[in-house]
């Protein structure tokens, strides 16, 4: 992928369906602080000073989960929220982003095995004192660590992969299986037995990781980009040398979002006329999910983390995203 000016690439969105209500958790700013307390304690360790701390949670990845999990109670929406929180730190210490530093490329990844060493440690027996800060954090919370291991595998094989293998990795790696998992756990329910029976209920999980996974993969791209790490990103994989150019990239991870949005709509109305669809646990299930993706689209637009430490969304979601390696620059409302 060519860049058309060595600090800039450019992108146009079309107007989102939206099709999906919008209702974050009415106590979440409430519970953010708390997480926020939590994680003095048990994160601040982790990385290099306070300054990176304060960096990193200046990037509010803590805020997916209140904009997206509207019907959790309050405890487990804390706790949820201390694990997606330990998640972004590693997330950015994988993929060498501690100091949300966008010249990554120059890195190697001593640190990230470094650490990926520690917390294996902790699965494999080591006691707790001995393991490290990151260790000791684990123990607080339920970490999923097969994604980070797979994606480095895929990494190493530089592209010589298909779409739907990096599909797959993608949604362990960026915590896109992870919420759905979550959303069991935060409304108190479990749907084993009925994901196991009904082909339909797998059919809506897969519309909504697919919806949500492509808008992660349009709006974190700038990260990845201006870091070197855009390899394992799908809208980059479109755009790589000798396919399509970062426009006709976007335009097809829109066009499967749009298709997915529907499908999910339309699937998920039909399914709750069904004996199943009218169950309490799965109607509760279903009614979350169709938030979970509504809150985790606007997530995207609104974090600093992917769009610059500085930035403040202005509520567009259209029209032409510039992108630097120090922010994305957003069309204002009236052009989007």
């Amino acid at each position: 992928m060519e860049k058309p000016h060595p600090s800039e690439v450019s992108f146009i969105l079309p107007p989102p369906l939206n099709l999906l209500p919008f209702r974050p958790h009415a106590r979440g700013e409430e519970i953010v602080s708390k997480t926020h307390e939590w994680a003095k304690k048990k994160l601040l360790l982790c990385f290099p000073s306070s300054d990176s701390f304060d960096r990193f949670w200046k990037g509010k990845g803590v805020m997916f989960l209140p904009l997206s999990f509207p019907s959790f109670s309050d405890d487990r929406l804390f706790r949820a929220q201390n694990l997606i929180t330990y998640l972004f730190a590693l997330d950015d210490v994988i993929s060498e982003d501690i100091d949300n530093n966008v010249d990554i490329s120059q890195r190697d990844q001593t640190k990230s095995r470094e650490v990926y060493t520690q917390i294996a440690g902790v699965f494999k027996g080591s006691h707790v004192e001995n393991a490290g800060p990151w260790a000791s954090a684990l123990m607080d919370v339920w970490n999923l660590m097969a994604g980070f291991e797979e994606e480095h595998a895929l990494r190493a094989r530089h592209r010589d992969y298909t779409y739907e293998e990096m599909k797959f990795v993608r949604r362990k790696s960026s915590g896109m299986d992870l919420t759905i998992l979550l959303i069991e756990y935060g409304i108190h329910v479990d749907l084993t037995d009925e994901f196991k029976e009904s082909k339909s209920l797998r059919r809506l999980h897969e519309l909504a990781l697919d919806q949500m996974l492509l808008y992660h993969e349009i709006l974190s791209f700038r990260k990845e980009y201006f870091a070197g790490l855009d390899e394992m990103n799908s809208v980059a994989f479109w755009a790589r040398p000798g396919h399509s150019k970062l426009q006709e990239a976007v335009d097809t991870a829109m066009m499967l979002i749009t298709k997915s949005e529907r499908e999910f709509v339309k699937e998920r109305e039909e399914l709750l006329k069904t004996p199943l669809g009218q169950q309490s646990n799965v109607f509760a299930y279903l009614e979350e999910l169709g938030y979970t993706m509504a809150g985790c689209q606007r997530f995207q637009f609104l974090a600093p983390r992917y769009h610059g430490l500085n930035h403040e969304w202005n509520g567009a979601m259209s029209g032409k995203f510039i992108l630097t390696p120090e922010k994305t620059i957003f069309p204002s409302v009236s052009d989007g």
